[in-house]
């Protein structure tokens, strides 16, 4: 779990075998990219707590289990909550393959969220915790400075 790409501009993308880490197609590091800003964004525009788990995507697990799967053969369980994610992932990027992935995916059961969830929090960990990207850092710096007190913003623009 503590095989990382890294980017020292970004969160770097946890994968399970750094050998295979260089096979990770192009499309599903701009789709983990695109959730992180996505994900990062809401969680600038709301107020809501968001769980370590929801701040990891879909793509970013599938990219994890693509290496995994090469390294070492998947359990059934982890098998479904790949294909069922693989699935929803192709179906946002409207690839043709959606469908055929769909039909093999077998509702996940209790015990199959329930790894998903403790995958997702694990790779939030490995991976450094909340998305670093210079896009959210902006506009995080541009929402604290929007929330200041007017007086504080006055003082300061007075000290510069």
């Amino acid at each position: 779990m503590t095989n990382r790409k890294h980017n020292n501009e970004r969160t770097p993308i946890v994968v399970a075998d750094l050998g295979w880490a260089e096979t990770l197609p192009k499309w599903i590091k701009r789709e983990i990219e695109a959730e992180r800003l996505i994900g990062g964004m809401c969680e600038i525009a709301g107020k809501k707590k968001i769980a370590d788990w929801e701040r990891v995507g879909d793509a970013e697990v599938c990219a994890y289990l693509y290496t995994a799967s090469l390294k070492a053969p998947l359990d059934s369980d982890l098998v479904n909550v790949y294909v069922n994610l693989l699935s929803e992932v192709m179906t946002r990027r409207k690839n043709k393959s959606a469908e055929a992935a769909r039909e093999l995916a077998e509702p996940l059961t209790d015990w199959q969220r329930q790894k998903l969830k403790d995958l997702k929090t694990s790779l939030y960990r490995a991976r450094g915790g909340e998305a670093k990207h210079p896009v959210l850092g902006f506009l995080k710096e541009f929402k604290a400075q929007a929330l200041r007190p007017r007086q504080k913003r006055d003082t300061l623009k007075q000290e510069r």
